[in-house]
């Protein structure tokens, strides 16, 4: 019986063809998503070339042949990244990370969570209240002629309240806002004169 593990390696298609471009894995061919897949299989702990197959195809939703899985595995062998173990009275053969292996795949993770980061963090937005990080957040609200970005319907009211009742105040440009009129017109002098934000003035900013 296998018990599949529902690993999620969407975030890392995404990026796959950006980092083949990098050669990171260089030494170690992981030129398809079956090889990617099996190393993040690896790094779970003790497995089957059996169970390995049979991961893939759950996963991948397509047909996996044992001529895809084991020449690597043995390549993987080859440079001592991962060792054989035998079970059981037919000696099963099963499949686990050396101490080398597995700090080649922790160093290899690590280069996929930075290429990750640098494909999200365009799409990192602060919400304009609490300043919470938002990750392609689409909710916001229209607040004296510009579109603000929010987590939720609360932050956005206290946000208007707060404009509303002048506890905060708003470049009319850069939209950084502030708790004194004094620092939002130095702001708003300065973004009109330089076509840019000052560090030292937006430190003071509210939703930085």
């Amino acid at each position: 019986m296998v018990i599949y593990l529902n690993l999620d390696i969407s975030k890392y298609r995404k990026v796959y063809k950006a980092f083949l471009s990098l050669n990171i894995m260089k030494s170690i061919n992981i030129n398809n998503m079956i090889k990617l897949y099996t190393i993040l299989l690896l790094n779970r702990g003790n497995v089957h070339g059996y169970d390995i197959i049979k991961h893939l195809e759950h996963n991948l939703e397509n047909n996996i042949s044992a001529s895809q899985v084991y020449p690597f595995l043995n390549e993987l062998k080859r440079k001592k990244l991962i060792k054989i173990n035998k079970e059981g009275e037919r000696d099963k053969k099963s499949y686990s990370l050396t101490p080398t292996g597995k700090k080649f795949i922790s160093d290899t993770l690590k280069k996929w969570d930075e290429l990750l980061e640098i494909a999200f963090v365009n799409k990192i937005t602060k919400c304009y209240h609490c300043s919470c990080e938002l990750y392609n957040n689409k909710y916001k609200k229209l607040i004296n002629k510009k579109e603000l970005p929010f987590c939720c319907d609360h932050c956005a009211d206290s946000y208007m309240d707060m404009v509303k009742n002048k506890k905060i105040y708003t470049c009319d440009i850069c939209s950084f806002s502030y708790k004194t009129k004094e620092l939002k017109d130095k702001c708003q002098n300065w973004c009109k004169n330089y076509k840019s934000c000052n560090l030292e003035i937006i430190k003071y900013a509210t939703n930085k």
